[in-house]
């Protein structure tokens, strides 16, 4: 909802920095992984998550991202599903919704069946002996892992493309996603001037629409991107798509200056932030930085060395979440 968007913002503003946003793609490298990073995502860091919806024709994503929503689509990814995962990440586990992986995500029929077939032990009758090997003390055993309750807190930002939304149905798409706990939307191909049937079915369920500015948006153009803009402002920091380049704060600064003058909104800059020292530069300029390609590349090589992807991408999360909150902090003199 709109309302949690501006409410991070003003309460950063009133800690005196800049928000860090961490881009995942829905259901890369599955719908399990994506929902351990997003479970993961606030603990490391994140102020605000953006959840890429794939699409078979990323226009404005590099190679990185490209290969995320095709890795995605061939999992069974879609619209929906992306919903299903959000629904997930604000909502505690129930009996009702953990009919399977991800808590309710379309569990896959093979994992249904081949549960379905396992025998339920309801009652013993002759005694259970403990292995050797594991601990019979409750003092001896590994803490269990904390139950999921839920987030209600962090905003939860939708990021794609038209088709997906114009197919699912404008107002369809609002009052699900709002359901879900969707609080804005960046639709990457969707112009100003073909934008307003989408924003009105957005607005009715408290749905921001965050639009995009780049480089090339001059002052009167600023003026048509802001109008009916709420949440933020996206600056896309290189003429360029998603992982290619650097955001240099030298020219980005003025840049955000002018989008924030125009918007009256906050600014986030993504597009070329790789690292921490770059997410830094940005956060000292700018009311958030987005990080997108890095933390795509480390699921895909922890994937490719057969490891859990989620622990990978939140330590990488972690480092630029530091970096983005300590950014404007004041230099120790020894």
């Amino acid at each position: 909802m709109k309302d949690r968007i501006d409410a991070k913002f003003a309460a950063l503003k009133t800690e005196g920095r800049a928000a860090f946003i961490a881009y995942v793609m829905a259901g890369d490298p599955g719908a399990d992984a994506t929902l351990d990073i997003l479970k993961g995502l606030p603990a490391a860091g994140a102020d605000l998550i953006e959840l890429g919806f794939p699409f078979s024709d990323p226009m404005a994503e590099g190679l990185p991202i490209q290969q995320a929503a095709q890795r995605a689509l061939v999992g069974g990814m879609t619209l929906r599903k992306t919903l299903d995962l959000v629904k997930a990440f604000r909502t505690p586990p129930s009996p009702s919704n953990m009919e399977g992986p991800g808590m309710g995500v379309n569990a896959p029929p093979e994992w249904v069946e081949a549960h379905e077939a396992e025998p339920v032990l309801t009652a013993h009758h002759e005694p259970i002996f403990k292995s050797h090997a594991e601990p019979l003390l409750t003092k001896d055993r590994e803490p269990p892992a904390q139950a999921w309750t839920g987030d209600v807190t962090t905003p939860v930002i939708l990021m794609g493309y038209l088709n997906n939304v114009l197919s699912y149905g404008y107002e369809a798409f609002a009052r699900d996603a709002a359901a879900a706990g969707v609080d804005g939307l960046i639709v990457v191909d969707c112009p100003p001037e073909e934008a307003d049937p989408l924003v009105d079915a957005l607005d009715v369920h408290g749905v921001a629409l965050i639009r995009l500015a780049t480089p090339t948006s001059d002052d009167a153009r600023l003026k048509v991107i802001a109008r009916r803009t709420s949440g933020f402002v996206y600056y896309v920091s290189i003429a360029g798509v998603t992982g290619a380049g650097e955001a240099d704060e030298v020219s980005v600064a003025p840049a955000v200056a002018r989008v924030r003058a125009a918007s009256g909104l906050p600014v986030a800059v993504g597009f070329g932030i790789k690292t921490p020292e770059r997410a830094a530069a940005i956060a000292r300029i700018a009311d958030a930085a987005v990080v997108g390609s890095a933390l795509v590349d480390e699921g895909a090589q922890a994937v490719q060395a057969n490891e859990d992807p989620a622990p990978r991408v939140l330590a990488k999360a972690k480092a630029l979440a530091e970096a983005v909150r300590q950014a404007r902090a004041p230099l120790k003199v020894d």
